[in-house]
């Protein structure tokens, strides 16, 4: 008695398309550029692994702000002028990013004020009046506090005014800020995560409609020249997934 064989399984070839898409986002999705600082002690910011293969890196580097070979930045430096780096964002990257900045603490107990730490989203990597989207600023003002802020220049942005309740000029305990971009929505948001493992959102604000992400900026403003002033960064990162969803 004859057998009949079963007819092959036709394979819808949108099906495969579709499949293999999602494998692909999948694997794209996440880490877009990230910096441990786990080099060597004495590495500059721009020599600085990012540990996303083929992510790039920083365009500038600090002087006198080098890796301490135990994982962190260290970053000091002398007074004048603001010190801008950028990292260029690849062409293709999604509207919705997070920019993330790991401190382990800092020092600004110096004889001057002002000093400042900035990181967030520009549209032009110019060291004079660069075109910023969306920004936190960590920053010692003229009385002495220290407060922490988020900033989106240009016609229609908004201010997130943020709160300095908990932090001090000299701080040990660390801190993570993420700056978040909806460039579809025209927003940003500014949270911090703590030690303990809670969120605190800062707040959120508008963009300018005529500014696009097209870099990550990371800035240092003001003296940090006095023996014990520095800032101590863990890592930096900027990922097209949110940071802090549980």
């Amino acid at each position: 008695m004859m057998k009949h064989q079963a007819a092959p399984l036709a394979i819808n070839p949108l099906i495969l398309s579709l499949a293999a898409a999602a494998l692909v986002a999948s694997a794209e999705a996440g880490e877009v550029a990230e910096w441990k600082f786990d080099d060597p002690p004495g590495t500059s910011l721009k020599s600085s692994a990012n540990s996303v293969s083929g992510g790039g890196a920083w365009s500038a580097n600090f002087d006198t702000t080098v890796t301490d070979g135990s994982g962190k930045l260290i970053s000091k430096k002398p007074s004048g002028g603001i010190w801008n780096t950028y990292y260029r964002l690849p062409d293709n990257a999604p509207d919705k990013l997070w920019v993330v900045v790991e401190l382990t603490g800092w020092n600004l107990n110096g004889a001057k004020v002002k000093e400042a730490v900035r990181a967030g989203f520009c549209a032009t990597d110019t060291d004079d009046k660069p075109m910023v989207v969306a920004q936190a600023v960590l920053e010692r003002k003229p009385d002495g506090s220290v407060s922490l802020r988020g900033d989106a220049l240009g016609d229609g942005s908004t201010t997130v005014t943020g709160d300095s309740s908990s932090l001090q000029q000299q701080q040990t305990s660390p801190l993570t800020i993420v700056v978040g971009l909806d460039q579809d929505a025209g927003t940003y948001s500014l949270t911090t995560r703590g030690t303990d493992g809670t969120n605190k959102v800062l707040g959120t604000g508008k963009t300018s409609p005529g500014r696009a992400a097209k870099y990550v900026r990371f800035s240092i403003a003001g003296d940090l020249t006095d023996p014990e002033e520095q800032i101590s960064i863990d890592r930096i990162a900027v990922t097209d997934t949110d940071p802090l969803a549980p």
